[in-house]
């Protein structure tokens, strides 16, 4: 795949045309993941400067560029959503609470510091706030042991993790 960039072209109307979509074999890859025997199609992004390849996570394997190391391609990828125990949560927190808070976000600091997580944060849904945590593990029950060791999962006070895996990730 080509990393230079295109030149917009006009068509007879004078509206620019969109840019083409890659052919059969730019910028794509086949590649069976051995341990599962399936072959799993993607679109690799280029280089960023001074960065490598993007990599991008299937179902049970991963595909990633020949630098990637093997053990982060045998891991996958979980969306979590942590869902507070009532919609208004965010904004009508006691402080005990909010303390509880304060140690959910120590836990998660510490799955980023081991390499779990990908990153966390709470999401502005209209119907209410509720926590995203994506998380990096070798299996579903991995994943469900760091949602369990969470102090708010632990409290008893209603919180809930609903987790899925990720079919495709794009890093």
């Amino acid at each position: 795949m080509s990393t230079r960039c295109w030149r917009r072209q006009r068509c007879s109307t004078g509206m620019p045309k969109p840019p083409r979509s890659p052919g059969p074999s730019q910028g794509r890859t086949n590649r069976a993941i051995p341990e599962e025997g399936v072959t799993f199609r993607g679109i690799c992004a280029a280089d960023p400067p001074g960065g490598r390849a993007a990599a991008i996570a299937f179902g049970e394997g991963a595909m990633a560029s020949s630098e990637a190391p093997r053990e982060a391609m045998a891991s996958r990828i979980f969306h979590c959503r942590l869902i507070p125990p009532r919609p208004d949560f965010a904004f009508t927190m006691t402080e005990e609470e909010r303390a509880l808070m304060g140690q959910h976000a120590d836990y998660l600091r510490e799955k980023l510091r081991e390499g779990s997580m990908i990153m966390a944060g709470p999401v502005a849904d209209p119907a209410g706030p509720w926590g995203l945590l994506i998380l990096r593990a070798g299996s579903e029950a991995e994943a469900r042991a760091v949602t369990d060791g969470d102090p708010v999962a632990r409290s008893g006070r209603g919180f809930r993790y609903e987790i899925l895996p990720m079919l495709s990730v794009i890093m």
